[in-house]
């Protein structure tokens, strides 16, 4: 019976040894990577916008990619837009992992100046393509024609992860959505507000994606010694 074996399958996984999750992608790190990043070459600069608007938008790697199992979803030209102010960007998400009922999910990223801006990033692969887009052209693609696959994406980011001196297997596809979360975290957003923008049902669930990094542990660790002495704290309610 279907249950039956499904059951017996869930069991199985359970022996098996948890691995250790896989490092995030943050935007420090993208920093590091930008010095690799040669903007002459068209796949290059397809890789760094697929990098920094997956980071920034807390994307799924089947978010921006050629789904494995789908050839017929990918994100398309009419899929991306930007406001004329040109700060916010809306990326459109017809099918993601969280809408069951398909009606579609609007991710906004915002143009911030700094080395690894989504908008800018995005922009400038736009600004030189290889053949004129139409509306239901890949928005990511080498020719023009034939979108990037999960598989190529993965690839040429582990190969820049090796070139600036980290180790590739220590990351995966859903790093950069990790990595925007944490990146988030780092900033100070209130946990409630990164559950909304990674789209978590619960706050239990966005949690597992970001916790304390070293230098928020160092700085909280050195604000307490700054604090003054004070009166012990009474937890009891106060007499009215």
């Amino acid at each position: 019976m279907p249950l039956v074996k499904r059951a017996l399958t869930g069991l199985r996984h359970e022996d098996k040894p948890k691995k250790p999750p896989k490092l995030p992608v943050t935007v420090a790190i993208l920093t590091h990577l930008a010095p690799f990043i040669n903007s002459v070459s068209h796949p290059d600069r397809t890789l760094w916008a697929m990098m920094t608007l997956a980071t920034y938008g807390l994307l799924r790697c089947g978010e921006i990619a050629q789904d494995s199992h789908d050839n017929s979803r990918f994100p398309r030209h009419h899929h991306w837009y930007l406001a004329p102010d040109g700060v916010l960007a809306h990326y459109y998400l017809p099918r993601s992992k969280a809408d069951r009922h398909r009606d579609g999910t609007t991710i906004f990223v915002a143009a911030n100046g700094s080395r690894t801006c989504p908008v800018a990033a995005m922009q400038k692969m736009l600004a030189k393509l290889p053949s004129p887009p139409s509306p239901t052209s890949p928005l990511f693609s080498l020719d023009g024609h034939k979108p990037v696959t999960r598989q190529w994406f993965l690839k040429r980011t582990k190969s820049l992860l090796s070139k600036a001196g980290y180790k590739p297997e220590s990351f995966s596809g859903h790093s950069f959505r990790r990595g925007g979360a944490q990146t988030a975290f780092d900033s100070g957003l209130p946990p409630d507000e990164i559950q909304r923008i990674g789209r978590w049902k619960s706050p239990e669930v966005a949690r597992r994606y970001f916790g304390f990094t070293f230098h928020k542990l160092h700085a909280l660790s050195a604000n307490m010694a700054k604090v003054d002495p004070s009166r012990p704290l009474r937890f009891e309610a106060p007499n009215l």
